[in-house]
């Protein structure tokens, strides 16, 4: 489907028969839910990433450091 699965994988973890084709079977098992988190649909969320902070304050000024 999108190169990262062997054929027959998803089949194997749905306890289905394993053709390598995508039969009723198949198609049923993978309209199911594989877990707790949604599917992204294409054009959710423009595709970019969320900022999950702001950087605060005023810039450090002292270039000169020193340190023992």
């Amino acid at each position: 489907m999108f190169g990262y699965l062997k054929k027959g994988r998803p089949e194997e973890f749905g306890g289905i028969p394993v053709t390598g084709v995508i039969d009723n079977a198949t198609q049923e098992l993978m309209k199911k839910k594989r877990c707790g988190r949604p599917d992204r649909e294409p054009g959710e969320e423009n595709g970019s990433r969320r900022k999950r902070f702001a950087v605060q304050g005023e810039k450090w000024k002292h270039t000169n450091l020193t340190w023992r």
